[in-house]
C-alpha cells in the first residue's frame, strides 16, 4: 500500500479495510507498514489477541479477515 494514513482503535480489535476505508482484493498480497504501536491479527472473528509489528505482509483471503488495534 502506497497512501499515508492514520488509523486510531482506541484499544479495540477492528476490521483493518473498515478502519482504513479500503478493499482488498482476495488473493492479492499486501505489505502494509507502521510508523507507530499496533497489533495485527488474521482472524475469521474477531481476535483476542494479536502480533505487535511494525510491518506486515497479508494475503487476503475469503474467509480471513484482517484486523489492528490501537492504543489501549
Amino acid at each position: 500500500m502506497s497512501e499515508t494514513m492514520i488509523i486510531e482503535t482506541k484499544g479495540k480489535w477492528q476490521l483493518f479495510e473498515v478502519m482504513a476505508n479500503i478493499n482488498l482484493e482476495i488473493g492479492k498480497t499486501y505489505n502494509i507498514k507502521i510508523d507507530g504501536n499496533c497489533e495485527f491479527a488474521v482472524s475469521a472473528d474477531k481476535p483476542t489477541d494479536g502480533l505487535k509489528t511494525n510491518e506486515i505482509t497479508y494475503t487476503k483471503h475469503e474467509t480471513q479477515n484482517l484486523w489492528i488495534k490501537t492504543g489501549g
